[in-house]
């Protein structure tokens, strides 16, 4: 079982890193965001990703200067949050530059 969150926190970390790093470039440009960061987690609230990520939460906040918030939905195994917010983050992504068929 301490595999398979392990695998999931290393799955959900490896697809946030990679997002970030195929909008870094374009939005660098832009202004740093006026509205709260939103990190989407796959994983109901009081999971073991979801205390890691609320853990870092202050630090990251602190880094950045800029509120963050926590958006826990389960469900799929994560693809639940992923289906939810495809069209938004397609948006985004094509607007940073980002390839997207």
């Amino acid at each position: 079982m301490l595999k398979a969150l392990v695998g999931s926190l290393a799955a959900s970390l490896a697809a946030f890193l990679a997002a970030l790093f195929l909008c870094a470039a374009s939005v660098s440009a832009q202004g740093w965001p006026s509205k709260p960061i939103t990190i989407l987690m796959g994983f109901p609230a009081g999971s073991g990703v979801d205390v890691v990520a609320r853990m870092l939460q202050p630090s990251l906040e602190k880094s950045l200067g800029q509120r963050l918030v926590i958006d826990c939905k389960s469900g799929a195994g994560g693809k639940a949050t992923l289906k939810r917010d495809r069209a938004k983050w397609a948006e985004t992504a094509k607007a940073a530059g980002a390839k997207i068929d």
